[in-house]
């Protein structure tokens, strides 16, 4: 994949997947992507899928990523709306990046990583149950029959 891309049809769950090579342009999309997901005004997680990412992004990406993640209206739009972000991350390097970026940025929400996308789908759910978001039975579909009754 050589874009950044948002998959919204299982909304409030959504999957943002990284591209290959995480650049300007991929940062600029990421802004974007938060921004319309803020205006739909409705609480949402965020399952980022970061291992097609090959390589670590340089300084000047990682800082311009900060800089997105700290502009007051994404900011505000995630304490409002984005209720966490689980980071499916199988790469040591890439691991280390991340960890670079939290000491530029913050996270106004609960931030997770995981090794697999299941585990953080089921952290993700978590996250909209506790904020007392309604989760869509379709989401459940992959949960033991005691989890799908558990108290939303």
């Amino acid at each position: 994949m050589s874009e950044l891309h948002f998959e919204e049809n299982r909304f409030p769950l959504v999957t943002l997947r990284c591209p290959s090579a995480f650049d300007l342009r991929a940062a600029e999309a990421l802004q974007s992507g938060l921004e319309r997901l803020f205006a739909r005004r409705q609480k949402f997680v965020l399952v980022c899928d970061i291992r097609p990412v090959s390589r670590v992004p340089d300084a000047v990406v990682r800082k311009r990523l900060a800089d997105v993640m700290n502009l007051p209206r994404v900011r505000e739009g995630q304490s409002q709306f984005q209720v966490g972000s689980a980071n499916v991350v199988d790469s040591a390097p890439l691991r280390a990046a991340l960890t670079a970026l939290l000491w530029l940025w913050t996270p106004p929400t609960p931030m997770g990583t995981f090794a697999g996308v299941a585990e953080a789908e089921r952290w993700a759910i978590e996250r909209l149950r506790a904020a007392g978001v309604d989760v869509p039975p379709s989401l459940l579909a992959g949960e033991p029959p005691a989890r799908r009754g558990a108290a939303r």
